[in-house]
């Protein structure tokens, strides 16, 4: 039997790691897991816009790629835009026969709810996420960083929406001891809204973020 020219019945190219999370403004690799038996060799990757025919690898791609066992480490991906997505492609050799892994990666905008998203991989989430503070409440959160390296340039913002309103919901400084930060302190909240908490910092010199969605809900209803 004849299959119809143009279809692919059995050679499935997608990452079971697809989509990925990431933000603007961080810079991370991805650990793309193969099936298989084969000795795996001879990494290269490409990156697009979605939608878009020019790989962006000369500004979107840094450093190198390196093969363990059955794992492809890929190179770090960075410079990306908020409400955007991109489609990566990482091709090598399996037992000697080319082939190639495709994921995407969706980089939400700050203020839009990562959790309206269906992710195979989020590193970016507390523990805590989402969690519930009422009007008049004014937490103050903890969280550890998993690794070995050292935290720096903290920063904090948090936005109602898609408005930055730091400058309303956000007090005190940002205090890290070893991989333990203590974040600003967050009050102000108007009930009946949702906020996202993003804490950005290095980590062991790459940049990166841990987010935090809040629900405030309206008092009597």
């Amino acid at each position: 039997m004849t299959r119809p020219f143009g279809t692919i019945a059995t050679n499935k190219t997608e990452a079971r790691e697809s989509p990925v999370l990431m933000f603007q403004g961080i810079s991370d690799f991805h650990l793309l897991q193969i099936d298989g038996t084969g000795t795996l060799a001879s990494p290269t990757m490409a990156i697009y816009k979605e939608g878009g025919t020019t790989d962006l690898s000369s500004t979107l791609l840094a450093g190198s790629m390196s093969v363990s066992g059955r794992v492809i480490k890929t190179k770090t991906v960075q410079n990306l835009i908020g409400g955007s997505n991109y489609k990566v492609y990482v091709y090598f050799t399996d037992g000697g026969l080319p082939t190639v892994r495709q994921y995407l990666i969706v980089v939400p905008k700050f203020g839009v709810k990562p959790s309206k998203y269906q992710f195979a991989q989020d590193p970016y989430i507390m523990d805590e996420s989402p969690i519930m503070v009422h009007p008049g409440q004014s937490p103050t959160f903890q969280v550890f960083v998993d690794g070995q390296g050292a935290i720096a340039s903290e920063t904090m913002t948090i936005y109602k929406g898609l408005e930055d309103s730091s400058s309303t919901n956000l007090s005190g400084v940002i205090v890290t001891v070893g991989r333990g930060i203590t974040m600003k302190t967050i009050g102000s909240l108007v009930g009946g809204s949702e906020y996202i908490v993003y804490l950005m910092f290095t980590d062991d010199g790459k940049n990166t973020l841990r987010y935090l969605e809040i629900i405030c809900p309206k008092l009597g209803v």
